[in-house]
């Protein structure tokens, strides 16, 4: 599948959004190099312009995973699209003196807000070797091993994965083989559900034992 002109096509076509995004940026260098809240983030100029425009790009019948209720009326919800997207760690990264590459962080924010909205699934990682490339439907589920460019397609921000250390952890998993399997009933998100960062690392020992995350 050639992604080149299709992301180029949505760049285009939400070019506000883009451009709202690095506005936004524009401020995070002078931030505290403390870790900011999303309070403070949300209170950046042009952040309400950054909402707005998500609201253009993604309405909420077709992006429902990126709103919340607020005083009766739907609107884009700044912790979905700060925390869950990524776009709040570069904003700290920023202020923190990080070479942080801002344009393809503002591309990778239009590609998460207005992308197709993830289908809920399970996922469980096996023990065991298969072909690169494997594909296996078996009833509902389906057996899959993923290279590293399609591991990294799943971040949100992959722009911050060296910086974040995120393709050691992706190097660890690479090949590796997933059972997974559509969960209709699991909250919509778009955080990967197969390998969660913030908990142990893969290389750790486990208990032997899997389940379904």
């Amino acid at each position: 599948m050639r992604l080149g002109p299709l992301l180029s096509g949505r760049m285009s076509e939400h070019l506000s959004l883009r451009e709202a995004v690095l506005s936004w940026l524009e401020y995070a260098g002078g931030l505290s190099p403390t870790p900011q809240s999303i309070v403070v983030l949300m209170l950046q100029p042009h952040w309400e312009d950054v909402v707005r425009e998500v609201a253009a790009a993604a309405p909420r019948d077709e992006h429902p995973d990126l709103y919340a209720k607020t005083d009766g009326d739907w609107v884009p919800n700044s912790r979905t699209l700060l925390e869950a997207s990524g776009l709040g760690t570069a904003a700290r990264l920023i202020a923190k003196g990080v070479p942080v590459p801002v344009s393809e962080v503002a591309d990778s924010f239009v590609t998460f807000c207005t992308g197709p909205a993830p289908v809920p699934e399970r996922w469980l990682l096996l023990n065991g070797t298969f072909p690169r490339g494997t594909r296996i439907p078996l009833g509902r589920h389906t057996l899959q091993t993923f290279t590293a460019e399609e591991l990294n397609q799943t971040i949100p921000m992959p722009a911050l994965n060296v910086l974040q250390r995120r393709s050691r952890d992706l190097d660890l998993i690479t090949g590796a083989p997933f059972l997974h399997v559509p969960d209709p009933g699991r909250p919509v998100t778009r955080r990967p559900t197969w390998f969660d960062f913030t908990g142990p690392r893969a290389e750790k020992p486990s208990t032997g034992r899997h389940s379904f995350l």
